[in-house]
Order: structure tokens, then C-alpha cells, then sequence
């Protein structure tokens, strides 16, 4: 951005109104004070702009951190970092913490050097990424998560034992530079066609069931690898990466082509479910011709019983949702990494990934399948997706949840021609609470204000939180207004109660705005804006009250 440009937009009426419309916060910087702010700065640190105008940036970061704010600012200024793109962690007016990724450029304003940054509110995506990283380092297999750039942020213990280093050791160098960087012949190993890379640039979850790292020793570490894209905010993050030691699998395989007696050996050795099945067809399933120990153990059937099913019989019919695409990688490749559930003899369903790979048994196709169980890894993902889509506080579905449950709504709606309310809810005196009592009382607070949301609704409705103390109710097949006006009052009516809070009493009101589909809006962002501005409308005639939004909004 040219200092022409940022000295336009300062003065462009045009141009500072789209800067208000934006989520970001924007600021100019000059002589260690904001001179100018948008809307969007106000909302993410909780400020009117009259107050952040004229105030030291210091404040809004935390003491930790101020040092390294310091330093940019002066490295900008300096002229020896022109634009730095860095992280913070900060603190809104009410004392709450936040992260902010910062991004700010050296310009000119007023003909005098000052510092222009576009700043936004990362919290959510830094508080889901930390307890990634808690679960990720109790996973047995290794995991670590690279930045768009390639650069490791993140790696388990157990990825870092598998690669012979100290995590701290790996952590900020390149992870396709530092240990995938060339295949086990010494040619060259592309960066764009690295998995992780892939998955970035094809936003999809892309599997390799054999690559080989470089130990901190030299030595090949033979892996199987599935990356992830870390999608947010409609942009890729970076990647993260699962792998796990394939070395003796690959010595499985091995042994298979040299000796039957060794085949056998480790057949029983391995520590995954392994079977060899005829290849079967759509009319024949595949028969089920040898199994190790291991599988027996974990389905519950003998090896005379399994001997006598098919692979049919232990798949979960729900689970194959890719079977011809299975089918043609092993007619075309010889071999296919995938995705089942087994079925017990107990009736458990185990998921589990699958190495299918054609091989020649006694002179007939025969394929064998290794089954790795996943359930621990199942879990974790099932964790992490719902931290991402919930409120951590409260466990309500926070706002990305709520807008895809909204238009979900409408679609129906529209559908079939039925009403549809929003109802944004306000606490009133709650910062009162927070003020007197501390913020672990208040978070007590908000927690049992949610629990009579949900109580006020069916289950077939929804109920947010937004942050702080707004949360948003949505209520499907309603009647009209009258309908949502009887949910508003239930509403009024339950947060009036007292709060038995742990050693204390508190009492609190409401505020409730009410808006219609289809009469105050046909979209989910109309409705929520004119739901919240009826809020606002509900607080000026004294709290404690509902309003339903003007006719058409």
C-alpha cells in the first residue's frame, strides 16, 4: 500500500466508510498515538472511537507482549521493516483477553512518517488450536501443524521421538526443508508435490500411505501421512499432518515376497488387524482366507470363525461410502489406503483405517488388508470439530454455527412457506456483575443465563452465544410474531429470577429484539441486524422489555 493511497483513504468519505464496514480493525499510528480508527478497532477492543483516538496503543497489549510491540513499531519507522505481520495478545476495555494478528506497513500521513495496521480478532482460532495441541500430544502416532508457509508451529512429542528430535528443536524451521525434502534415491523432492502442500492448495484432506522422512539422525523413517488443510475465516492457515512408523509394515511386506515362513512370523506380530481375503465381487463377496491374532483380539471371533465370513460380514454397510473408488485404485494401483468400521462380535462398531495391497497368493490374486484402529483418532477429530463450532464457556453453538443453522432455517422456510423468528437476547446489569463480583462469577453467570435459554425453547430450535453477553434464539416453525412474542416474554420472565450463584445472589434482566421471516427481511444477516437494532430500541425504553422490528425492517 502506497502512502498516497492511505492519505486517500483518510480523507475519502467514500473509502472511510467501507473501512467502518469491515470486521477488521484498521489504525494510523503517529507519534506513538492512534490517529485514526475504524469501527471495526471499536468492536474488537470494546472502545468508542472518541476514546481510542488521542490513546497509546501500549494500553490495548498485554504487559508481556508490549516489549515486541515496541520493537516493530520502531523497526517500521526505521525504515528497516517496511510491513511486519506478527501476533499479540491484548485486552478489551472490560479486561477480557484476546489474540490479534497484526499487519502494519510504514506510510506517510499528513507528509509524516505513521504506521497503518489492519488488525483482527483471532481468539477463537487460537483457543481451538491450543486444545489441538493438547489432544495432539496424547496421540501415540505424530502429528505437527505447519503454517501456510511451511513452517512448523506445532509438533507432538510423539512426532518429534519418531523423528529423532526435540520438539523445540523443530519448531519455526521448514517442515518440507527440514525432513521430506528428497526421496530415499536422492533425487529431489518437489515442495508442491509434498501432501501437506496439496492439501493446502486443494483445501481437502489428502492421504499418502507410503513417504519417507529424514531422521535427525539421516536414517529414512518410512511413514504413512494424511494432511489436513486448517481452513479459517475462508482462507488457508497451513496444515496438519498425522504419521505414524510404517517400518514394520514395510518389512511385513517384504518378508511376504521372500518367505512363507516369515510371512507368518510377523503375520502375528504386527500390531494392527491384518487379513487376506480373496478379492470378491458385487455378486461374491470377498472370503476371508487368513487373519492374525490381533484381529481376532479386537473383533471377538476365533480365527475358525472369521475363516469362515467374509470381509462383508465384519464392514459396516454405512461405512462404504467410497467402495468403486477402492475398488478401481486396487485394479489400477495395486494397492488403496481407506476408511471402514468393523463390526464385533459384541455388537461394537471400531473404525479403522485400511493398507489394501494385491499380492499373489499360492498363484492366485488374493489382497491384504491392514487395520489400524483409529477410535482414539476419531475421537480427537470429533473434539476438535466441536470446539470449533461451540461456544467454550457455555457450549452453545457460537456465531459460525448459528449462521449456518439460520439459513438452514430459512432454506426450509422459503420452502414451505412458514414463519421463522430471531430473537437477540441482552443481559442487562451484567457488566455490573462482572464489575463487583470478578469475571469468574460472571462466567458462573452466563453459563446458567444459558442453560434457561434452552429451557425456554423447543428442541428443534436453537439457541447462540455471540460473545460477552449476547445470545441469539431461533426459532423454526414458529407462529409469526405471536409465536416469538410468547418465547420473548418466557424469556423476560426466566432471566428475572434470581441467580443462585455459588455463595451469592444475583438478579439481572433482559433485553430482547424480535425480527420475522419474511417481514423484516429474507436473508439470516438481515435478520440478525434487525433483531439486534430492536434490542437496542428494547434497552432505550428501560430494559427489562422485547420489541418486535418495524414492518419491512
Amino acid at each position: 500500500m502506497s502512502s498516497h493511497a492511505v492519505s486517500a483513504s483518510l480523507n475519502g468519505d467514500e473509502v472511510k466508510a467501507l473501512l467502518d464496514q469491515t470486521v477488521a480493525g484498521f489504525s494510523v499510528l503517529q507519534d506513538g498515538r492512534f490517529v485514526y480508527v475504524n469501527e471495526g478497532l471499536c468492536e474488537i477492543f470494546g472502545y468508542c472511537r472518541a476514546a481510542l483516538l488521542g490513546m497509546e496503543p501500549e494500553t490495548l497489549i498485554h504487559p508481556e507482549d508490549r516489549p515486541t510491540f515496541r520493537r516493530n513499531v520502531a523497526l517500521r519507522l526505521s525504515g528497516v521493516e517496511k510491513s511486519l505481520r506478527y501476533t499479540l495478545r491484548a485486552v478489551r476495555q472490560d479486561g477480557s483477553p484476546l489474540t490479534i494478528d497484526v499487519h502494519g506497513a510504514r506510510v506517510l500521513h499528513g507528509g509524516r512518517p505513521a504506521i497503518a495496521s489492519v488488525i483482527v480478532n483471532i481468539t477463537e482460532l487460537a483457543e481451538s488450536e491450543g486444545r489441538l495441541q493438547e489432544i495432539a500430544s496424547l496421540l501415540t502416532e505424530g502429528v505437527y501443524v505447519a503454517d501456510e508457509h511451511d513452517r512448523l508451529t506445532f509438533i507432538n512429542p510423539a512426532g518429534a521421538a519418531l523423528l529423532g528430535y526435540d520438539a523445540g528443536d523443530l519448531v519455526g524451521r521448514k517442515a518440507h526443508g527440514t525432513f521430506h525434502n528428497r526421496h530415499p534415491d536422492g533425487t529431489p523432492y518437489p515442495f508442491q508435490a509434498c501432501p501437506s502442500r496439496r492439501a493446502m492448495v486443494e483445501g481437502q484432506v489428502v492421504k499418502a500411505p507410503v513417504e519417507h522422512f529424514i531422521g535427525a539422525d539421516g536414517n529414512w523413517l518410512p511413514v504413512a501421512l494424511s494432511a489436513a488443510p486448517i481452513l479459517h475465516g475462508g482462507r488457508c492457515h497451513g496444515a496438519v499432518v498425522a504419521f505414524h512408523d510404517i517400518t514394520e509394515r514395510l518389512g511385513y511386506q517384504k518378508a511376504l515376497e521372500q518367505s512363507e515362513a516369515r510371512w507368518r512370523q510377523l503375520f502375528n506380530a504386527s500390531n494392527d488387524s491384518v487379513f487376506v481375503h480373496d478379492p470378491g465381487s458385487a455378486a461374491t463377496p470377498g472370503r476371508i482366507l487368513e487373519v492374525n491374532d490381533v484381529a481376532c483380539a479386537l473383533l471377538g471371533y476365533t480365527r475358525d470363525e472369521l475363516l469362515a465370513m467374509s470381509i462383508a460380514d465384519i464392514d459396516d454397510p454405512a461405512s462404504i461410502v467410497d467402495g468403486d473408488s477402492v475398488e478401481a485404485q486396487l485394479r489400477e494401483h495395486g494397492r488403496a489406503l481407506f476408511e471402514r468400521r468393523h463390526m464385533a462380535k459384541d455388537g461394537r462398531h471400531i473404525p479403522v483405517e485400511i493398507n489394501a495391497q494385491v499380492f499373489e497368493m499360492e498363484g492366485r490374486e488374493a489382497i491384504i488388508s491392514v487395520a489400524r484402529d483409529i477410535t482414539e483418532r476419531k475421537r480427537a477429530e470429533a473434539r476438535i470439530h466441536h470446539l470449533a463450532h461451540h461456544d467454550i464457556l457455555t457450549d452453545l453453538p457460537n456465531r459460525q454455527l448459528m449462521t449456518d443453522r439460520l439459513r438452514a432455517g430459512l432454506e426450509q422456510a422459503k420452502r414451505h412457506r412458514r414463519a421463522l423468528a430471531v430473537l437477540f437476547v441482552d443481559l442487562d446489569g451484567f457488566k455490573q456483575v462482572n464489575d463487583v463480583h470478578g469475571h469468574d462469577v460472571g462466567d458462573e453467570l452466563l453459563k446458567a443465563a444459558a442453560s434457561r435459554l434452552l429451557a425456554c425453547v423447543r428442541r428443534a430450535d436453537t439457541v447462540c452465544r455471540l460473545g460477552g453477553d449476547e445470545f441469539v434464539v431461533i426459532l423454526t416453525e414458529t407462529a409469526g410474531g405471536n409465536g416469538a412474542e410468547k418465547v420473548a416474554e418466557k424469556i423476560l420472565a426466566e432471566i428475572k429470577k434470581p441467580f443462585e450463584i455459588p455463595k451469592r445472589t444475583l438478579r439481572v434482566g433482559a433485553s430482547v429484539g424480535v425480527s420475522v421471516f419474511p417481514t423484516h427481511g429474507q436473508s439470516a444477516e438481515d435478520l440478525i441486524r434487525q433483531a439486534d437494532d430492536a434490542m437496542y430500541a428494547a434497552k432505550r425504553k428501560g430494559k427489562g422489555t422485547f420489541v418486535i422490528a418495524g414492518p419491512g425492517g
